[in-house]
């Protein structure tokens, strides 16, 4: 063997060297990455990082390997699965035109603080609640305000369409046939589940005659307040 080919010089090490310049770039994990003690897959396990975690900056790289910190432990991991590119989040862009149209839910709404089914919840906006005027969208989403708070909901579920009132028509003929309740019925200021309560018509109380309806519902005078009751109760004496 030729004496010329031999050297007692320890190898090179590969060079640790600085990040290719000082950067406040912050990188996020693009996979599931071992994060080792050394620039080695032999290295000391310090765990993994998960997918789309902040590693901060990178501090040196040693060939395919990056130094980063994490959860207060610094370590190398592989560069090629390091990005700074930032996620880009869906633009928030004003709704369509300025309007005044107003929206209601066309179902039971998550509401969310954010646009995105993970955010925050706000609560719930029920069917058939009016939300106003949608303030700005984002992909699906549409913010808007209800109960004094804002947040966003799916967009597709909301209508500015609005709704129909049921006709409210007098009863089929002026009658002086009088009525009465065939069970407790609710007494309701409107021609509606919801409306304010003027209390319970008992069971057999005489509402005298049904001066309009509306839908399934029966104008009627109880106890000298005039409100509304499920005409189906109803019987003819």
């Amino acid at each position: 063997m030729q004496r010329s080919y031999l050297t007692n010089a320890p190898a090179t090490p590969p060079a640790t060297t600085p990040a290719p310049a000082p950067t406040t770039d912050t990188y996020t994990a693009t996979a599931a990455l071992a994060f080792k003690a050394t620039a080695s897959a032999s290295g000391t396990s310090l765990g993994v990082i998960p997918q789309g975690a902040n590693v901060g900056s990178i501090q040196a790289t040693s060939g395919s390997w990056a130094k980063v910190t994490y959860n207060g432990k610094t370590g190398w991991v592989q560069r090629s699965y390091l990005t700074n590119a930032p996620a880009a989040p869906p633009a928030t862009t004003p709704a369509p035109a300025p309007t005044t149209d107003t929206y209601t839910a066309t179902a039971a709404l998550a509401f969310k603080a954010t646009a995105s089914a993970s955010g925050t919840s706000l609560g719930v906006i029920p069917q058939g609640a009016n939300v106003g005027s949608i303030q700005a969208t984002s992909g699906s989403w549409a913010k808007v305000t209800y109960n004094g708070k804002t947040g966003w909901v799916q967009r597709s579920y909301l209508t500015n369409a609005p709704a129909a009132p049921p006709a409210t028509t007098p009863a089929p003929a002026p009658t002086t046939d009088t009525y009465t309740a065939t069970a407790a019925l609710a007494f309701k200021a409107t021609a509606s589940a919801g409306g304010t309560s003027l209390g319970v018509i008992p069971q057999g109380a005489n509402v005298g005659k049904i001066q309009a309806t509306s839908g399934s519902w029966a104008k009627v005078t109880y106890n000298g307040k005039t409100g509304w009751v499920q005409r189906s109760y109803l019987i003819q004496k």
